[in-house]
């Protein structure tokens, strides 16, 4: 079995300054840092370092930073056959940081505009396993996951950036996985969602999909089966940086079920990583390497 993931690329550039501009103003700034990013590269790179063979399905552009991100995930274990270069600017997000911690960030699609599922990658596998988000365009993650199904395969869904769920992408989903907040919304409920209230929740939800995963952060996550509903407690650890932690979950747990493992024991291993990454900074470097997660 391989993993493929179909997602975004982006290269984030985060500036810091004391206070954000306002309307008009022009400030110095203090630094200004490159980190490779996008969803489906940080899960990518995540399945990748957990020791599952990983593709990558997504677009760049024929720029510097297309050339950049490309060479990242090349060294970070990640197959790139399948990404394409295009004539269109590189994916980015500007996030700029003020000294109180605050932020605003401009996302622009670019090149992920244009991601599309090719099938001849996914029709020379065997039972392979689906990862998406949805930061490409919903119809074409519908469509990745159809030619997952076609060749027997796994699809596992992390809706975010959050948006609804159509019944059609639902219908070739076979695992979901939410943080608080969006199952908050795919729930349609109100309020803080805590491991109590989830596994209570998911106990009476119906749902047609095989496994619902909804992670909680620090405490851990709850996992919902057709048989049961398991809560599977946090990791203590410092956390300095939780950038990139939900992608780990989902790049780690995809590489799990891919190395033959149960819905509980994929999440457990995926839990276990997310905590080590988020001891460190950034995103994509934040990935944790296979011994580590299997000490």
């Amino acid at each position: 079995m391989t993993v493929v993931v179909f997602g975004s690329i982006n290269m984030d550039i985060v500036t810091r300054c004391r206070h954000h501009p306002h309307i008009g103003e022009t400030i110095h700034g203090d630094s200004v840092t490159f980190y490779p990013g996008g969803k489906g590269a940080n899960q990518a790179i995540a399945s990748a370092k957990a020791g599952a063979e990983t593709h990558l399905l997504g677009v760049v552009g024929k720029d510097a930073f297309g050339t950049q991100l490309l060479d990242y995930l090349r060294n970070n274990g990640v197959l790139v056959d399948n990404i394409l270069q295009i004539e269109l600017p590189t994916g980015i997000a500007a996030i700029n940081v003020a000294d109180d911690a605050s932020n605003t960030i401009v996302v622009v699609a670019g090149a992920n505009g244009e991601t599309k599922a090719s099938p001849s990658i996914i029709q020379a596998l065997e039972h392979p396993v689906g990862l998406a988000q949805l930061e490409t365009p919903i119809k074409e993650v519908a469509h990745f996951f159809s030619l997952i199904k076609g060749a027997n395969g796994v699809t596992i869904l992390n809706p975010s950036p959050y948006q609804p769920i159509e019944k059609s992408l639902l219908q070739v989903t076979d695992i979901l996985i939410l943080n608080e907040v969006e199952f908050s919304k795919f729930a349609g409920l109100s309020g803080n969602i805590d491991a109590t209230n989830a596994a209570h929740i998911l106990g009476n939800m119906e749902c047609d999909i095989s496994c619902l995963i909804v992670t909680l952060g620090r405490d851990g996550c709850v996992v919902k089966t057709n048989n049961s509903v398991e809560y599977i407690k946090g990791v203590p650890c410092k956390a300095i940086d939780t950038t990139g932690a939900g992608d780990c979950f989902a790049g780690v747990f995809a590489a799990s079920l891919n190395d033959g493992r149960t819905y509980c024991s994929a999440a457990e291993r995926a839990n276990r990583a997310a905590s080590i990454s988020v001891t460190r900074a950034g995103a994509g470097p934040s990935m944790p390497e296979q011994a580590e997660i299997d000490i």
